[in-house]
């Protein structure tokens, strides 16, 4: 009877259990020391100088890079991840085109979608704005109509094969344009960031990472 009994409540626990891997498949990526696999970075390390969960985040100064990969294949769901908004300044010079730091997700083709702090004549840095390298390599920028404030935000990125949303704190969702969503809708492989090339407007923390795999 015994036997039967645990035989009984192990199967149940297996049919909750894939009931609930069949409905959706959760990620939590650690950003504590040792990073684990799936990382790679380019002059990107670990900081105690910023962090929203544990004691550490991923610090990219100018020029470095980092990617984590999620998957082999195109998948589709939800990514979320907090941002530390480092640098509110302006450029030396407003006419400059200067490119600050960019974060998002990029795909099995190697495409990235990614929010890009970013100045030009036209655009005043004073908002979030966003790329796709499908669309236009990074010369397509455009703005999200969210405004940047100092501090950390946490940043949604959302993608199901018919259309991608992005959703700052939770409350403010990203105005995108659909010429440029629609070359990023085949889903994703993994994460990007890159800490920006502008020489007083470089730098991001990132940290407390989640995925949630449809």
């Amino acid at each position: 009877m015994k036997s039967n009994l645990v035989m009984c409540c192990v199967v149940l626990m297996i049919t909750v259990f894939a009931a609930v891997a069949g409905a959706q498949s959760q990620l939590t990526i650690s950003i504590e020391e040792p990073l684990g696999a799936g990382w790679q970075l380019a002059d990107a390390y670990l900081s105690s100088d910023q962090s929203i969960v544990g004691k550490q985040s991923l610090y990219l100064p100018r020029w470095a890079g980092a990617t984590y990969e999620i998957s082999k294949e195109n998948v589709y769901g939800t990514v979320t991840m907090w941002v530390y908004d480092l640098n509110l300044g302006l450029p030396a010079r407003p006419a400059d085109f200067l490119a600050g730091p960019r974060w998002g997700i990029m795909n099995k083709a190697g495409d990235v979608f990614a929010i890009h702090l970013c100045w030009n004549p036209s655009m005043s840095g004073k908002y979030y704005a966003y790329s796709a390298t499908s669309e236009n390599l990074w010369r397509g920028r455009w703005n999200t109509d969210v405004l940047r404030s100092p501090g950390w935000h946490k940043f949604t990125f959302f993608t199901d094969g018919k259309t991608l949303t992005v959703t700052i704190d939770d409350q403010y969702q990203a105005n995108l344009r659909v010429e440029t969503t629609s070359t990023f809708t085949d889903g994703f492989t993994g994460l990007y960031f890159f800490g920006g090339d502008a020489a007083n407007l470089s730098g991001v923390y990132i940290d407390d990472i989640q995925v949630s795999i449809l």
